[in-house]
Protein backbone atom coordinates (compact mmCIF):
# COMPACT_ATOMS: atom_id res chain seq x y z
CA UNK A 1 0.00 0.00 0.00
CA UNK A 2 1.05 3.37 -0.97
CA UNK A 3 1.77 6.31 1.63
CA UNK A 4 -1.06 8.12 0.27
CA UNK A 5 -3.29 5.20 -0.16
CA UNK A 6 -2.52 4.46 3.85
CA UNK A 7 -2.95 7.89 4.85
CA UNK A 8 -6.50 8.49 3.13
CA UNK A 9 -8.01 4.85 4.67
CA UNK A 10 -6.81 6.39 7.63
CA UNK A 11 -8.67 9.62 7.32
CA UNK A 12 -11.56 7.63 6.20
CA UNK A 13 -11.32 6.07 9.91
CA UNK A 14 -10.50 8.54 11.90
CA UNK A 15 -13.73 10.45 10.36
CA UNK A 16 -16.12 8.03 11.52
CA UNK A 17 -14.39 7.55 15.08
CA UNK A 18 -14.45 11.31 15.38
CA UNK A 19 -17.97 12.09 14.34
CA UNK A 20 -19.48 9.01 16.41
CA UNK A 21 -17.33 8.27 19.29
CA UNK A 22 -13.71 9.85 19.37
CA UNK A 23 -10.34 8.85 19.00
CA UNK A 24 -10.21 9.36 15.30
CA UNK A 25 -6.72 11.57 15.97
CA UNK A 26 -5.15 8.24 17.39
CA UNK A 27 -5.67 6.80 13.58
CA UNK A 28 -4.45 9.02 11.36
CA UNK A 29 -1.83 10.91 13.53
CA UNK A 30 0.23 7.72 13.26
CA UNK A 31 -0.52 7.23 9.94
CA UNK A 32 1.01 10.47 8.78
CA UNK A 33 3.90 10.19 10.89
CA UNK A 34 4.85 6.53 9.43
CA UNK A 35 4.17 7.30 5.75
CA UNK A 36 6.00 10.74 5.91
CA UNK A 37 8.88 9.90 8.67
CA UNK A 38 11.38 12.75 7.62
CA UNK A 39 8.57 15.48 7.26
CA UNK A 40 8.28 18.25 9.99
CA UNK A 41 6.07 17.38 12.89
CA UNK A 42 4.33 20.74 12.90
CA UNK A 43 3.44 20.29 9.23
CA UNK A 44 2.13 17.00 9.54
CA UNK A 45 -0.31 18.02 12.80
CA UNK A 46 -1.43 20.88 10.66
CA UNK A 47 -2.22 18.24 7.58
CA UNK A 48 -4.37 16.31 10.16
CA UNK A 49 -6.03 19.46 11.76
CA UNK A 50 -7.31 20.18 8.06
CA UNK A 51 -8.68 16.96 7.61
CA UNK A 52 -10.25 16.55 10.69
CA UNK A 53 -11.70 20.27 11.20
CA UNK A 54 -13.32 19.21 7.59
CA UNK A 55 -14.91 15.81 8.55
CA UNK A 56 -16.12 17.43 11.90
CA UNK A 57 -17.98 20.27 10.38
CA UNK A 58 -19.57 17.86 8.21
CA UNK A 59 -20.58 16.08 11.46
CA UNK A 60 -21.30 19.49 13.32
CA UNK A 61 -24.03 20.22 10.58
CA UNK A 62 -25.65 16.72 10.81
CA UNK A 63 -26.15 16.77 14.77
CA UNK A 64 -27.53 20.73 14.82
CA UNK A 65 -29.97 18.99 12.37
CA UNK A 66 -31.15 15.91 14.27
CA UNK A 67 -30.76 17.10 17.73
CA UNK A 68 -31.96 20.17 20.16
CA UNK A 69 -28.05 21.11 20.76
CA UNK A 70 -27.95 23.40 24.38
CA UNK A 71 -26.31 26.00 22.76
CA UNK A 72 -25.91 27.93 26.04
CA UNK A 73 -23.31 25.02 26.84
CA UNK A 74 -21.98 24.80 23.29
CA UNK A 75 -21.65 28.30 22.87
CA UNK A 76 -19.02 28.65 25.99
CA UNK A 77 -17.16 25.31 24.97
CA UNK A 78 -16.53 26.34 21.36
CA UNK A 79 -14.93 30.50 22.71
CA UNK A 80 -13.11 28.22 25.14
CA UNK A 81 -11.70 25.71 23.05
CA UNK A 82 -10.71 28.63 20.24
CA UNK A 83 -9.02 30.18 22.01
CA UNK A 84 -7.04 28.09 23.99
CA UNK A 85 -6.24 25.86 20.58
CA UNK A 86 -4.70 28.51 19.35
CA UNK A 87 -2.01 28.30 22.47
CA UNK A 88 -2.17 24.72 22.29
CA UNK A 89 -1.38 24.99 18.48
CA UNK A 90 1.21 27.67 18.83
CA UNK A 91 3.25 25.52 21.54
CA UNK A 92 2.71 22.35 19.66
CA UNK A 93 4.92 24.45 16.54
CA UNK A 94 8.31 23.97 19.22
CA UNK A 95 7.05 21.27 21.83
CA UNK A 96 7.05 17.63 20.61
CA UNK A 97 3.58 15.98 21.04
CA UNK A 98 5.45 13.12 22.98
CA UNK A 99 5.00 15.47 26.23
CA UNK A 100 1.86 14.63 26.09
CA UNK A 101 1.77 10.77 25.00
CA UNK A 102 2.51 9.48 28.14
CA UNK A 103 -0.32 10.49 30.07
CA UNK A 104 -3.12 9.61 27.34
CA UNK A 105 -3.46 6.35 28.17
CA UNK A 106 -3.35 6.77 31.73
CA UNK A 107 -6.61 9.53 31.68
CA UNK A 108 -8.27 7.02 29.18
CA UNK A 109 -7.40 4.50 31.76
CA UNK A 110 -9.35 6.20 34.61
CA UNK A 111 -12.51 7.56 32.41
CA UNK A 112 -12.71 3.42 31.38
CA UNK A 113 -13.22 2.52 35.31
CA UNK A 114 -15.61 5.19 35.67
CA UNK A 115 -18.12 4.06 32.35
CA UNK A 116 -17.75 0.86 33.48
CA UNK A 117 -18.38 1.23 37.11
CA UNK A 118 -21.60 2.99 36.14
CA UNK A 119 -23.65 0.95 34.42
CA UNK A 120 -26.02 3.76 33.24
CA UNK A 121 -23.33 6.01 32.13
CA UNK A 122 -24.42 7.97 29.12
CA UNK A 123 -27.71 5.63 28.66
CA UNK A 124 -30.17 8.87 29.62
CA UNK A 125 -30.35 12.57 29.11
CA UNK A 126 -31.82 15.22 31.27
CA UNK A 127 -32.94 17.97 29.68
CA UNK A 128 -33.05 21.19 32.35
CA UNK A 129 -32.05 24.85 31.84
CA UNK A 130 -28.36 25.30 32.66
CA UNK A 131 -27.14 28.02 34.71
CA UNK A 132 -24.31 30.24 34.98
CA UNK A 133 -22.18 27.58 36.80
CA UNK A 134 -22.82 25.24 33.77
CA UNK A 135 -21.43 27.85 31.50
CA UNK A 136 -18.80 28.54 33.77
CA UNK A 137 -18.34 24.51 33.66
CA UNK A 138 -18.32 24.40 30.06
CA UNK A 139 -16.08 27.52 29.29
CA UNK A 140 -13.60 25.67 31.84
CA UNK A 141 -13.32 22.52 30.31
CA UNK A 142 -13.54 24.01 26.42
CA UNK A 143 -9.74 26.13 27.59
CA UNK A 144 -8.79 22.95 29.14
CA UNK A 145 -9.25 20.15 26.36
CA UNK A 146 -9.30 23.17 23.71
CA UNK A 147 -5.29 23.38 24.68
CA UNK A 148 -5.10 19.94 24.81
CA UNK A 149 -6.80 18.93 21.45
CA UNK A 150 -4.85 21.86 19.87
CA UNK A 151 -1.21 20.94 21.16
CA UNK A 152 -2.05 17.10 20.29
CA UNK A 153 -5.04 15.64 20.05
CA UNK A 154 -6.30 12.15 19.78
CA UNK A 155 -8.48 11.12 22.51
CA UNK A 156 -10.15 14.68 23.08
CA UNK A 157 -13.16 13.64 21.76
CA UNK A 158 -13.49 10.42 24.28
CA UNK A 159 -12.77 12.54 27.45
CA UNK A 160 -15.19 15.31 26.28
CA UNK A 161 -18.13 12.89 25.92
CA UNK A 162 -17.59 11.40 29.62
CA UNK A 163 -17.18 15.11 30.99
CA UNK A 164 -20.28 16.25 29.68
CA UNK A 165 -22.35 13.16 30.94
CA UNK A 166 -20.84 13.42 33.56
CA UNK A 167 -21.19 17.41 34.84
CA UNK A 168 -24.21 17.78 32.00
CA UNK A 169 -26.70 14.96 32.48
CA UNK A 170 -26.38 14.35 28.97
CA UNK A 171 -26.13 10.59 27.25
CA UNK A 172 -23.92 9.64 24.88
CA UNK A 173 -25.88 11.09 21.72
CA UNK A 174 -25.87 14.22 22.73
CA UNK A 175 -22.52 14.26 24.39
CA UNK A 176 -20.95 13.31 20.98
CA UNK A 177 -22.74 16.33 19.44
CA UNK A 178 -21.56 18.74 21.94
CA UNK A 179 -17.48 17.23 21.41
CA UNK A 180 -17.82 17.62 18.27
CA UNK A 181 -19.08 21.17 18.45
CA UNK A 182 -15.46 21.41 20.77
CA UNK A 183 -13.36 19.30 19.08
CA UNK A 184 -14.41 21.74 15.90
CA UNK A 185 -13.39 24.66 17.44
CA UNK A 186 -10.07 23.66 18.78
CA UNK A 187 -9.01 22.17 15.25
CA UNK A 188 -9.83 25.15 13.40
CA UNK A 189 -7.83 27.39 15.75
CA UNK A 190 -4.90 24.61 15.57
CA UNK A 191 -5.53 24.95 12.08
CA UNK A 192 -4.95 28.85 11.78
CA UNK A 193 -2.08 28.97 13.26
CA UNK A 194 -0.01 25.84 11.64
CA UNK A 195 -1.59 27.46 8.22
CA UNK A 196 -0.51 31.04 8.85
CA UNK A 197 3.64 29.32 9.43
CA UNK A 198 3.02 27.79 6.20
CA UNK A 199 2.63 24.54 7.66
CA UNK A 200 0.33 22.41 6.27
CA UNK A 201 0.57 20.00 2.71
CA UNK A 202 -3.00 21.44 1.03
CA UNK A 203 -2.79 19.13 -1.43
CA UNK A 204 -2.42 16.21 0.87
CA UNK A 205 -5.02 17.94 3.17
CA UNK A 206 -7.95 18.25 0.43
CA UNK A 207 -7.27 14.21 0.04
CA UNK A 208 -7.51 13.56 3.35
CA UNK A 209 -10.60 16.09 3.95
CA UNK A 210 -12.39 14.67 1.76
CA UNK A 211 -11.59 10.87 3.23
CA UNK A 212 -12.56 12.37 6.44
CA UNK A 213 -15.82 13.87 5.27
CA UNK A 214 -17.20 10.42 4.40
CA UNK A 215 -16.07 9.01 7.13
CA UNK A 216 -17.44 11.51 9.04
CA UNK A 217 -20.91 12.08 7.52
CA UNK A 218 -21.28 7.74 7.82
CA UNK A 219 -20.00 7.87 11.51
CA UNK A 220 -22.50 10.58 12.53
CA UNK A 221 -25.17 8.88 10.45
CA UNK A 222 -24.77 5.53 12.29
CA UNK A 223 -24.56 7.67 15.79
CA UNK A 224 -27.55 8.98 15.39
CA UNK A 225 -29.69 6.07 13.81
CA UNK A 226 -28.37 3.62 16.66
CA UNK A 227 -28.75 5.81 19.80
CA UNK A 228 -26.74 5.74 23.75
CA UNK A 229 -27.42 2.19 23.82
CA UNK A 230 -25.01 1.20 21.13
CA UNK A 231 -22.92 4.07 21.46
CA UNK A 232 -21.67 2.90 25.26
CA UNK A 233 -21.24 -0.53 23.28
CA UNK A 234 -19.09 0.96 20.61
CA UNK A 235 -17.40 3.70 23.48
CA UNK A 236 -16.03 0.75 25.50
CA UNK A 237 -14.84 -1.21 23.10
CA UNK A 238 -12.79 2.11 21.20
CA UNK A 239 -11.55 3.43 24.61
CA UNK A 240 -10.20 -0.61 25.16
CA UNK A 241 -8.19 -0.18 21.91
CA UNK A 242 -7.14 3.59 22.20
CA UNK A 243 -5.90 2.43 25.95
CA UNK A 244 -3.56 -0.30 24.63
CA UNK A 245 -2.41 1.92 20.99
CA UNK A 246 -1.53 4.98 23.37
CA UNK A 247 0.49 3.04 25.62
CA UNK A 248 2.22 1.20 23.46
CA UNK A 249 3.16 4.77 21.52
CA UNK A 250 4.18 6.11 24.86
CA UNK A 251 6.46 3.04 25.71
CA UNK A 252 7.58 2.44 22.18
CA UNK A 253 9.15 6.68 21.98
CA UNK A 254 10.07 6.46 25.58
CA UNK A 255 12.57 3.85 24.69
Amino acid sequence: MSETALVLAAALIGGFLDASVGGGGLVLVPALFAAFPSAPHAELLGTNKFAASTGLSQAVVRYARQLDIPWQLAKPLAIGAFSAGLLGASVARWVPSSTFRLLVPIMLSVMLIYIIAHRQFGLTHHLRDYTAADRRIAWTIGIVMGFYDGFFGPGAGAVLMVLFVRYFACDLLYAGALARITNFAACSAALLVFALHGEVRWLLALALAASSTIGAWAGSRVALRQGAVWLRKMFIGITVLLIIKTAWDALRTST
